[in-house]
């Protein structure tokens, strides 16, 4: 179940969607094959690298961190997503930034946005006003489009911006293992999991689920292609140290993501009989 803040794509950024769309495509033809599919891997991720400068210059900004966090509500599958950008700051002095557009949705069929998106901390540092605008729910509730605006836009002589927004869903998530194995049985990748997707360069990303005291389940790392289920194994072990499990979740700490992929935790869900067990308590 993804979530994200997407800032406005431009430059070196079509090069490295390009060449991950490339990459999906010889993944799924040459799935089969290990020794070619490694080469895919190590193709895209050392494109990233490369084109790290070429798309910072080119976007003409940067972010400092990038917090995303899931908590799981209740045992119905309610979700409470919170993102916090750090220090996101303008570097080319011709460029202003009006507005960071955003987008939520929700990958569960049964989902729903039960309450829109609201900013819940007054950002620092910078004097201008900011706030929600063009809040649009879209695709039956299932989506959400709006825009953080800053009122004379953001320009290279702002100091570093941070915001928090707030979404929650009304079923966000798959609560057994059975209602995951039956809702993703079509899908590539059958796990229920919360991931960002990186589309502009970042120092560091956190992603953290939450759930219920006694919902217990053994949560992963992993790492797909932009937009998609496909793994990419090269880049999962250069960051899986960051991962840590915790009492009631897991973090996942990723130092200097690369643009184009999508991080995750994934895990299996308790079985319908542990569930109801948690239900009775």
């Amino acid at each position: 179940m993804p979530t994200e803040i997407i800032v406005a794509i431009i430059g070196a950024s079509a090069v490295v969607v390009a060449s991950l769309i490339t990459a999906i495509v010889q993944t799924i033809n040459y799935r089969r094959s290990k020794i070619r599919l490694a080469q895919i891997e190590d193709v895209t991720v050392k494109s990233s690298i490369s084109l790290k400068e070429e798309f910072t210059e080119s976007c003409g900004y940067k972010t400092k961190a990038i917090n995303v966090k899931m908590r799981m509500v209740d045992l119905q599958g309610k979700a409470e997503i919170i993102a916090s950008h750090r220090g996101l700051k303008v570097i080319r002095k011709d460029l202003t930034i009006p507005h960071i557009p955003g987008c939520t949705w929700v990958q569960h069929p049964n989902g729903k946005i039960d309450q829109l998106p609201q900013l819940t901390s007054q950002p620092s540092l910078i004097t201008k006003a900011v706030e929600l605008r063009d809040i649009n729910l879209k695709e039956d509730g299932k989506k959400c489009t709006f825009k953080v605006e800053v009122t004379g836009g953001l320009t290279s002589a702002d100091p570093p911006f941070d915001f928090e927004d707030r979404t929650v869903l009304s079923k966000g998530l798959c609560v057994t293992k059975e209602e995951m194995e039956e809702t993703y049985k079509s899908d590539e990748f059958k796990k229920e999991y919360y991931s960002y997707d990186v589309i502009f360069p970042m120092d560091l990303l956190v992603i953290e689920v939450e759930f219920p005291e006694g919902y217990r389940i053994q949560p992963y790392p992993i790492v797909f292609y932009l937009y998609s289920e496909f793994v990419n194994n090269k880049e999962l072990n250069r960051v899986k140290t960051g991962f840590q499990r915790l009492a009631t979740g897991a973090r996942f700490s990723v130092d200097k993501p690369l643009v184009g992929f999508r991080y995750a935790i994934y895990w299996i869900p308790p079985t319908m009989r542990e569930v109801e067990r948690l239900l009775k308590q």
